[in-house]
């Protein structure tokens, strides 16, 4: 009897995205009220540069999953950083960056992966 069963891996990634996009909306409509056009374009850039991570490990997570493939799983773990590294040092050269409103941006991430957390400790 397997101990690691997909549908439940899937089930379980499903709602973190859920609870990681509900945080998300929220923190987006709260700051796209309250700041100046700056903070909007910081915090914009932060929450797409966190989205394209939380998505590459999904999709990496799920093909191990589907294939067994550790060298996959590995592969996109240790290159995305350097890469996610080359955007935002991109992002902040090209665009004028507020560091406060871009950390804000990762609040929906620690929030999201709370949450989660919390409902899924057994």
């Amino acid at each position: 009897m397997p101990i690691f069963t997909l549908k439940k891996d899937q089930n379980s990634l499903t709602q973190f995205f859920l609870y990681q996009g509900i945080c998300s909306f929220f923190a987006t409509v709260l700051i796209l009220c309250v700041s100046t056009p700056i903070d909007k374009t910081s915090f914009v850039i932060s929450q797409i540069l966190v989205w394209i991570s939380l998505v590459s490990i999904g999709i990496a997570v799920y093909l191990f999953f589907l294939k067994k493939n550790i060298a996959l799983l590995i592969g996109v773990i240790v290159f995305k950083w350097p890469i996610l590294i080359l955007l935002v040092y991109k992002m902040t050269t090209i665009y004028r960056i507020s560091s406060v409103s871009f950390s804000l941006g990762l609040l929906p991430l620690i929030l999201g992966s709370f949450v989660w957390s919390f409902t899924h400790k057994e």
